[in-house]
Parts: structure tokens; C-alpha cells; sequence
């Protein structure tokens, strides 16, 4: 009988210490973001889409893509040669937020909610 009180007494301690540590993780499911590609500079034929994966950042406290954001207009031109290091990446369209190959932002990206932070 002791024996299991002493066990019970352990793993309720070993909870006790885990709660604090699990409340603070992050979302461990961040989206992949399926991306828009268009040549010449976004103004050209659409391409067809990318599949970028985006990462938990603990400084901006949201899912970015994992390795920066120059990253989907690599994705697109490893996707599509005829990109010829002239595409952009956009969600929602060629009028949408568009990434040009140095992370830059065109068009309309103030309502971008897919990587704001999560609250």
C-alpha cells in the first residue's frame, strides 16, 4: 500500500512540474501554404502552385515559412523551369500578397491572415 501511495505521489508530481512546460509549447501543426506562381515578375502566365511549409518562430509568435521568405519563390522555381528566376509567389491570386525572389512584398498583404500570429 505505501509503495503505490509513493508512486501515485510520483507521477502526480511529475504532472504537476509538466503543466507549466506544456501550456507555453507552441502549435505544433503549422500550415503548408500552397503557393501561387507567376512569371515575369508576377505580371506573366500563372505556373501553378508550390507547396511551401511554414515553421512555429518563437519571435514572431506565428507560423513562417520555415527557411525565410525567400523561400516560396524558390519553391516556384524549382517547381517550374519556365520561371526563368523571374517569379512570384502570391496568395490569392496575381492581386493577392506576392513574394518576389528576395522576400519583398507586393499587392495587397495587409489582410494576409494565414501567418499572423495566434493568440
Amino acid at each position: 500500500m505505501r509503495k503505490l501511495l509513493l508512486l501515485t505521489a510520483a507521477a502526480l508530481c511529475l504532472v504537476m512540474l509538466a503543466v507549466p512546460a506544456l501550456a507555453k509549447q507552441p502549435p505544433r501543426d503549422c500550415p503548408t501554404e500552397h503557393r501561387e506562381c507567376y512569371a515575369d515578375y508576377g505580371k506573366g502566365a500563372y505556373l501553378g502552385k508550390a507547396a511551401c511549409p511554414t515553421c512555429w518562430k518563437w519571435k514572431e509568435l506565428a507560423c513562417e515559412f520555415c527557411w525565410g521568405d525567400k523561400e516560396p519563390v524558390s519553391r516556384c522555381e524549382s517547381a517550374y523551369p519556365a520561371c526563368k528566376g523571374t517569379c512570384w509567389s502570391c496568395d490569392g491570386g496575381r492581386d493577392g500578397c506576392c513574394l518576389d525572389k528576395d522576400g519583398h512584398e507586393h499587392g495587397n498583404c495587409e489582410n494576409l491572415s494565414k501567418r499572423k500570429p495566434q493568440g
